[in-house]
């Protein structure tokens, strides 16, 4: 169903957080700031001829920047940015398709332990790994004792991923654990290799996503692309629409 956002034009272009606003004052302010020193510096330090040469050295940098590609620029800009968050939204987990599988390959209530084990450790690792990149995510769970409180974590994984020393992150563990699970079911003899194959492959494609997210995470584009940071959607309305 296609919706339309007209309506929301408006407040789109006025809410501040994750915003072009909230990303450029800082900037905006310094460039004000500098821009009234040289203008106070002009008119009430300099005298007659200094102003006159300071006023075709103006002229000059005017016409020197005919010569910068500027719409060129910012395009190239807009279109790293937006296919840069594109590859990001692109890269995000979704557990169904593992989860699918999972309850294909071991059916009927005698495998329900086994479901709900992987079916947690799924979420845990979502919620660690995201703690990492969302802010919100962060929020919702603080600490390590905060999975405790949300069961999707027992007091004996706590202890066992504590114990871990992992400088680099730990959010791996949980799918260590799943992978340890399905392996234990393969020489119970509960799936064949195929199976095993099958649900390793999808093991591994719902980790590759969040650690994609990690590289996007750590490695910022630098000088102007640094906006990369800030809500992409939003920002391109109001760029838009301005």
């Amino acid at each position: 169903m296609t919706i339309s956002y007209a309506e929301e034009f408006s407040s789109l272009m006025l809410r501040w957080r994750g915003s072009l606003w909230k990303a450029v004052l800082k900037d905006l302010i310094a460039y004000y700031i500098a821009y009234y020193v040289v203008l106070a510096f002009q008119w009430y330090l300099l005298d007659e001829k200094q102003k006159e040469y300071f006023t075709g050295w103006i002229n000059w940098c005017e016409i020197g920047a005919q010569y910068i590609p500027l719409s060129f620029l910012l395009g190239f800009f807009v279109s790293v940015i937006v296919a840069r968050w594109w590859e990001q939204f692109n890269w995000i987990s979704w557990p169904d398709k593992m989860m699918v599988m999972v309850s294909t390959m071991f059916p009927g209530r005698e495998n329900l332990e086994i479901r709900q084990a992987i079916g947690r450790w799924s979420s845990l690792q979502a919620a660690i790994a995201w703690s990492g990149i969302s802010v919100r995510t962060l929020k919702r769970f603080p600490t390590e004792r905060h999975l405790v409180e949300a069961k999707l974590m027992t007091e004996e994984e706590y202890d066992l991923y504590m114990s871990l020393d992992a400088p680099h992150g730990k959010w791996f563990m949980p799918m260590i654990w799943i992978v340890n699970l399905i392996k234990k079911q393969y020489h119970d003899k509960k799936i064949d290799s195929i199976q095993l194959e099958l649900l390793l492959k999808q093991v591994y494609s719902w980790r590759d996503g969040f650690a994609m997210l990690y590289v996007y995470d750590w490695f910022v584009l630098t000088f102007l692309f640094e906006l990369v940071r800030i809500k992409i959607p939003l920002v391109y309305t109001q760029v838009v629409g301005m």
